[in-house]
Parts: structure tokens; sequence; C-alpha cells
């Protein structure tokens, strides 16, 4: 497996449709660019595929800044690589790159994505808030 940056440019961009065109049942809980669409890639501070030795694309990851200017944290898998411990693998990369930029960062995950939140537990997110449907959480700088 590799981690591959992905630049501001029209060619990352086509990767990125390519991954939520193959991301399957996953973009049930990754609405990201359902809600922003692709003008949001500009306030990436760091995008990330993971591929495999085929160089087929089995997850995604970014770093956003948003609002009030948080950073926002994001991260799917496709939907047959789940389970693996790939997600894993994308969470540390993209938590070592807010640890180096000294980053809090921020996340949502609907309530029901029960792999999701363990997932974020075990890498030091803690819950400020709730709604209806999702968890907010947030992370301070730590080492992964």
């Amino acid at each position: 497996m590799k981690i591959i940056n992905l630049e501001k440019s029209d060619e990352s961009w086509l990767k990125i449709e390519d991954f939520l065109k193959n991301a399957g049942n996953s973009l049930n809980s990754f609405r990201y660019y359902d809600k922003r669409g692709r003008l949001d890639f500009d306030k990436h501070i760091y995008t990330v595929l993971l591929v495999d030795i085929k160089s087929e694309t089995v997850g995604y990851g970014h770093l956003d800044l948003c609002e009030k200017n948080k950073v926002w944290l994001g991260i799917c898998l496709i939907e047959k690589f789940k389970g693996k411990g790939y997600g894993k693998l994308i969470m540390e990369n993209l938590l070592n790159y807010a640890n180096q930029k000294n980053l809090e960062v921020n996340l949502s995950v609907d309530k029901n994505n029960v792999i999701g939140v363990k997932l974020y537990v075990k890498f030091g997110f803690k819950h400020y808030n709730s709604n209806t449907n999702m968890f907010f959480m947030k992370r301070r700088v730590t080492n992964v």
C-alpha cells in the first residue's frame, strides 16, 4: 500500500472523481462532495489517496480548512476494502501531517457508523457535541 499526496490540480480532481465512482455504499456515510462539490477541494490543506500495488485506489482522506478556521478531517474507504485496517493507514498519515502543522482536528460521524466511531476514539478523538444523527469530535495535537 502507498499513500499519494494529491496536489490541487484537475488531474488530482479526476482521481477523486474516480474514487467516488468506485466507493459504493461507503458514500452513504461520506457525503462531503455531495454537499460541497469540487470547489471545496480548493479548501483542502492536505488530501491523500491510499493505493494498492496495482495502483487501484483503496481509500481517500483529507484535512479541510472550513468555518472559523477549523480543520476538518474526512476519510472514506471503497466498500470492498473496509475492515482490513486500511482506514488506520490513512488516519495515521493525516494525523501525522496535522501534528507536524500543530493542528487541532475536528470531524463529524454518523452515530450509526460504529466502526468509524471506534476508529476515531482509538486515535484520540473526543466527543464535544452531537445532534440527532451525528457526533462531533475533535483531537488535539498529540503523537500518533
